[in-house]
């Protein structure tokens, strides 16, 4: 299926829905997968192309734990306290749990290096038609440094980090939540955009309207965005 059928399936499942709100994942929306920061960091570190064998949605095939996450099996932070454990000898990572270590070794660098280019052309475009944009992260201060890319968080508000909370995506009370802090009468006008399959299974169970960023084609995923948001 290309873009323009993958486009038009997503408008015909939210035909009647009038978005009054984006509500944007980070890790893979907002700022690149760290498998696509897993060359920057092999040459950093002078290893082999391909050392890390880190795949994810690059080469699900070869990442047998990735179908795990995608089936809603295990969570992100299981997923990559394996990785962790596994590369801890070869990077040096410290600590009995070295997740941390690795996602800042991966992040390392300023706001241009890790947040996707095509996002701000996006923002723009949703804000022109009076989108308010915000953030519903799982692991914002887990697994990231908010400092480190606080130029792009300012065009967001709020800012939900749920790296501390009781209650997590993809759990439909933390969308639910989410909705009421936004103050929207209707949950359906909420659009979350989330690169993984169990959230955007939470947010409509919740009453949100959803879809499914695709990190392994984000221009496209930013277009079918805009163009359903925005019509």
């Amino acid at each position: 299926m290309g873009p323009a059928e993958r486009a038009a399936g997503c408008a015909s499942v939210m035909a009647l829905m009038t978005v009054e709100f984006a509500l944007f994942d980070v890790g893979g929306v907002i700022v690149f997968t760290p498998f696509e920061l897993a060359a920057r960091l092999e040459r950093r570190r002078g290893l082999e192309p391909g050392t890390l064998e880190l795949y994810g949605p690059f080469a699900p095939e070869r990442d047998p734990e990735w179908g795990r996450i995608l089936a809603g099996e295990i969570g992100e932070t299981a997923y990559w306290r394996r990785h962790a454990q596994r590369l801890a000898p070869l990077l040096g990572l410290e600590g009995p749990d070295p997740t941390r270590a690795l996602i800042a070794e991966l992040f390392a660098g300023d706001e241009t290096d890790v947040v996707r280019p095509e996002l701000e052309a996006a923002l723009d475009e949703l804000q022109a038609h009076g989108i308010r944009t915000g953030v519903l992260s799982n692991h914002l201060t887990m697994f990231h440094r908010p400092d480190a890319i606080a130029g792009v968080l300012a065009r967001f508000d709020p800012v939900i980090d749920l790296s501390d909370a009781a209650v997590r995506k993809p759990d439909p009370a933390a969308f639910t939540a989410a909705a009421d802090r936004l103050g929207v009468t209707d949950p359906s006008r909420v659009l979350l955009v989330d690169d993984q399959p169990a959230h955007v299974a939470g947010a409509r169970s919740a009453g949100l309207s959803a879809i499914r960023f695709d990190p392994t084609r984000p221009a496209e995923s930013f277009e079918e965005l805009v163009t359903l948001a925005c019509r």
